[in-house]
Order: structure tokens, then sequence, then C-alpha cells
């Protein structure tokens, strides 16, 4: 990374983060498509078991999931329920 590109970014959290300028001509992140995912023990880095929970943070609606597959339609079903708009 260069210079004027660390310049640009300044450290938040634990994280870097784009400058307000740079975040601009970034996608936009709204709060409302917002979501926490938490995994169960037997979850680790090769995801061959991948089960836990997923919560929508505006609303607090949940859904378990035991698999890749249910994740993915646990987060079609919680976006349709919000209305997947903006």
């Amino acid at each position: 990374m260069k210079a004027s590109e660390r310049a640009e970014k300044r450290h938040r959290g634990g994280a870097f983060e784009e400058s307000p300028e740079a975040e601009a001509d970034q996608p936009s992140l709204p709060s409302s498509k917002g979501f926490l995912l938490r995994l169960t023990r037997g979850t680790d880095s090769t995801l061959a078991s991948f089960s836990g929970r997923i919560e929508h943070v505006d609303t607090g609606r949940r859904r378990r999931f035991a698999s890749r597959e249910e994740f993915f339609a646990a987060l079609t079903v919680l976006l349709r329920e919000h209305g997947g708009k903006e």
C-alpha cells in the first residue's frame, strides 16, 4: 500500500476504513441490511460443518441454520420479511 493510500485510511476499532471521501465512491451499506452471524462450535475453517444463527440487526428477527444451503435460505427469508429494499 502506498503512503498516499495509507493517508486516505484511518484506523478504527482494529480495522481500517476508507475516509469519508473514499466512502462516497463505494456502495452504500445501509444498517437495514445489517446481520449478525453466530456460528456453532462445530463450525471450523473448512466449513465442512456450517451451522448457527443469523439475526437481522434492525428487527431482531432470527433464523437458525444447519448447512450453507439453510444459511442462504434463512438470509433470503429475512431479507424478504424486511422488504428487501434500499
